[in-house]
């Protein structure tokens, strides 16, 4: 039987923030989004309330009413920048220049409100490039960098845009910068290996792809990275074991999500 959302005996809007951000860590998105709705029907006008409904809709799949709510939510807030950022990925995935434009639009007026948040400049670049405006792109990665050395996801999105752009050697040297302030990032590790792969440094990139599985053993670019190496040098047996083990991983990872109510 499914349980009812759970009622909170709430006192105010921060006590109503702080019970949604909770249930959203610690319960099933359905059952969490059954806690949001009442709290929002108590506070209409809190923009967190609606972002926070409007991310658990998304990851339910029901991505229009996901982008509905974030554009609720900046209606009722305009600054909010977590808000603005996941309704620039849903734009995103549809992959249209019109959507592309907007997502851009609401990116600049970010800046324009908070200039030295490097997550704002990571965004920038995302979407200069997707314009196909490389050099733009590029310097704002680099800006989101000198904001944030750890950026690692910048790192990554710059060193895909130099690679692409036919510079796959500062594509490493940005990717191995990163690793120093952070290296056990997994992700880092999967995305220079494949740089390496793209220099000829094989073995450096096997070294990369297995530190990266190490750190994160379902991580799938480090796995078909690893995989596709290890069968283009005629290792069928090493690509065979790893394939077997990766499917065991994920499939005990998938067994580890928590169930829906």
């Amino acid at each position: 039987m499914e349980s009812e959302p759970v009622s909170y005996p709430v006192l105010d809007v921060e006590d109503a923030v702080r019970r949604a951000e909770e249930s959203v860590r610690g319960e099933p998105p359905a059952r969490a989004l059954g806690v949001l709705e009442n709290l929002r029907e108590r506070f209409p006008r809190v923009s967190r309330l609606w972002s926070l409904s409007a991310h658990l809709l998304g990851n339910l799949g029901r991505r229009a009413e996901a982008e509905a709510g974030y554009r609720q939510a900046l209606v009722l807030d305009p600054g909010n920048a977590w808000a603005t950022r996941e309704l620039c990925d849903l734009l995103c995935e549809r992959e249209s220049r019109e959507s592309i434009d907007e997502a851009h639009s609401l990116v600049v007026g970010l800046l324009d409100r908070d200039p030295l948040d490097p997550y704002n400049h990571g965004y920038l670049g995302d979407l200069l490039y997707r314009k196909g405006n490389a050099e733009g792109s590029k310097a704002a990665f680099r800006t989101a960098l000198w904001l944030k050395p750890d950026y690692s996801w910048a790192s990554c999105r710059l060193a895909l845009v130099l690679c692409r752009g036919g510079n796959p050697e500062e594509a490493r040297q940005v990717l191995s910068e990163s690793l120093e302030s952070r290296p056990d990032e997994a992700w880092t590790l999967a995305c220079l290996g494949c740089v390496e792969r793209r220099l000829g440094r094989d073995d450096d990139a096997e070294h990369s792809f297995r530190r990266a599985l190490d750190l994160e053993p379902a991580l799938e670019t480090a796995f078909q990275g690893l995989h596709v190496l290890l069968l283009e040098k005629g290792r069928e047996a090493e690509a065979r074991t790893l394939l077997s083990d990766f499917q065991k991983r994920t499939a005990q990872a998938e067994k580890r999500l928590p169930k829906e109510p």
